[in-house]
């Protein structure tokens, strides 16, 4: 629809161009034209589009452009939106498909945190869960929490993560400006993301059992579901370097 808006506009040399002008534009402005209640439904839709379009550009800008793009117009639409640095962690193919959801969710500060319930009181309570010694946002929890660290610790180990950063963030960029290959970097992001999963199935598990495994139990079930995950959707070629 927005290219037939811009083809009016930029009065293209065709015959449906000259057609629609006789009909419908005659010697009116463009960007002012109302159509009438005779109008079929596909030339009101068309005139919908223009309307909307005429939030974001003014006739002359939108007449001057010299292609019509989709990807140009969208992005004027959404206008700028900031760079995100998690994507390769949240949609790793090799992490479960929960675990990108509550990654998705922890990376954006979105996770239901005792520090977010006591705000809109829902809590009473700030604390972590896990240990009880500080207020628990998504920054304690992933990672600085003692509990949620020595958790990260025995991955970071086990998968040989580079960097000492508990903050998610950092690590998420450590990896993603590491000269490690793409493979490699996959089953990093996947090793974290699991753990930042287990690590909030552990919270809930406080929460609702008023249990919290051992740190040792969820490490070792993270590195079962992390193998089991690779082991299904490892891809057909990785070298030998990367399989070690």
């Amino acid at each position: 629809m927005g290219k037939y808006v811009w083809a009016v506009a930029s009065k293209q040399d065709n015959v449906w161009i000259k057609w629609v002008n006789a009909v419908y534009v005659k010697d009116g402005v463009w960007w002012e034209y109302q159509p009438n209640a005779s109008a079929n439904w596909y030339w009101r839709k068309i005139c919908e589009t223009k309307e909307f379009l005429k939030q974001y550009y003014s006739q002359n800008e939108f007449s001057t452009i010299a292609q019509y793009s989709v990807k140009v117009v969208y992005e004027k639409l959404i206008e700028a939106r900031p760079l995100v640095t998690w994507d390769r962690l949240v949609w790793n193919r090799l992490n479960v498909p929960r675990h990108r959801f509550i990654c998705w969710m922890a990376v954006q500060a979105r996770l239901q945190t005792t520090a977010k319930l006591a705000r809109i009181g829902v809590s009473v309570s700030r604390l972590c869960l896990l240990r009880g010694q500080q207020n628990e946002d998504h920054k304690h929890l992933f990672f600085s929490c003692s509990y949620s660290q020595q958790c990260l610790n025995g991955i970071r180990s086990w998968l040989s993560i580079p960097g000492v950063s508990s903050d998610l963030q950092q690590i998420t960029r450590g990896i993603d400006h590491s000269r490690h290959s793409h493979f490699k970097k996959q089953v990093w992001y996947a090793g974290l993301a699991a753990t930042v999963y287990v690590v909030w199935q552990c919270r809930n598990g406080s929460f609702w059992g008023k249990c919290v495994p051992t740190v040792q139990y969820s490490v070792k079930s993270i590195k079962h579901v992390v193998k089991d995950r690779i082991k299904v959707v490892m891809p057909k070629k990785a070298s030998r370097r990367d399989c070690t």
